[in-house]
């Protein structure tokens, strides 16, 4: 059942651009074109040094809805924070300026949030690749799309198990997805960090009651030569590895031991990727960063003696 378009709430889209000139006419206009029409665009403008400021300028001045925002660059985080901050919608949508959406992607999300009276609403997306080189170089579980095959409610805690699979990206990130307003009311994206949907994730999904899943494909996620996500960086590693820190640390508070575990792997992970790429010194830093959470979590009984051995080979005598 579709809501009658006069009764529909107003929506707060949330667009960070930087310098994607190229891409963000697309994006934008997939925007304004949706079925859902009841909507808030907000640009925001973190310092771009092409001509993306200007585009969103000359798409202020073309539809009423459009807002700007131009400010300093500070990142994706501090953009999306901005907007925050200016959103007066029941809702929140984070769409990325170098993607696009379906016509009737956000309207099928509202109509799935209200009638399940969830907390929030998300869709399938699909891989859209700029070119055919850059489809080849991607590793094969970013060339498929990972699809949801029926509608589902789910609790938080359920998402949270879903989203630690390999091929389930479409519960983690923020830009597939309707959020309730009030879930931003205490919360902000990082500022100046990587990886900055897996520092908030947890704390905007865990405590969810009803997160409705429907198989709409939605979204289409850019996939580009250039892209922020694309850099295998020491940086983005440090980030990752902080922020499943965080996480771990979070679910250990809450008693959370499937949660804090499969945590713990991920800082693991992380620490991995740095093993060459950073001094040692700091590779050792948080390598005993890594064996205090791993000491925690054996002291709970929640990771076997086994474990905790291999840890220490990895934390003291790698």
């Amino acid at each position: 059942m579709t809501l009658e378009k006069e009764n529909q709430p107003k929506i707060s889209v949330i667009v960070p651009v930087y310098n994607v000139e190229r891409y963000l006419d697309q994006c934008v206009e997939s925007i304004v074109k949706q079925t859902c029409q009841n909507l808030e665009i907000i640009l925001v403008d973190d310092g771009s040094g092409d001509t993306s400021g200007t585009i969103c300028d000359q798409w202020a001045a073309r539809d009423a809805r459009i807002r700007v925002i131009h400010q300093a660059n500070g990142g994706l985080s501090a953009a999306r924070n901005s907007g925050l901050d200016s959103a007066s919608g029941a809702y929140i949508s984070f769409i990325d300026s170098d993607d696009s959406i379906e016509p009737g992607m956000l309207e099928a999300l509202l109509t799935a949030l209200e009638e399940a009276q969830g907390d929030v609403a998300l869709c399938n997306f699909r891989y859209v690749f700029e070119s055919e080189t850059c489809r080849e170089r991607q590793p094969e579980k970013y060339r498929t799309d990972y699809q949801l095959h029926e509608e589902q409610v789910i609790t938080g805690r359920e998402a949270m198990l879903l989203a630690a699979g390999s091929k389930h990206t479409v519960y983690e990130v923020v830009w597939n997805k309707l959020f309730r307003r009030e879930q931003f009311l205490s919360l902000r994206f990082p500022p100046g960090k990587l990886h900055e949907d897996e520092f908030l994730f947890h704390q905007l999904i865990y405590p969810c009651e009803k997160i409705v899943c429907i198989p709409y494909v939605g979204y289409r996620y850019l996939q580009r030569e250039n892209s922020i996500m694309g850099e295998r960086s020491s940086a983005s590693s440090r980030d990752a590895f902080e922020a499943y820190h965080l996480r771990c640390r979070f679910f250990l508070e809450r008693e959370e031991r499937q949660l804090a575990v499969i945590c713990e792997g991920n800082m693991l992970s992380a620490v991995k990727r740095l093993q060459a790429a950073v001094p040692r010194r700091e590779r050792q830093a948080l390598q005993k960063s890594h064996w205090k959470m791993v000491w925690a979590l054996y002291k709970k009984k929640w990771l076997p003696f086994s474990t905790v051995c291999k840890r220490f080979v990895r934390c003291f005598l790698l």
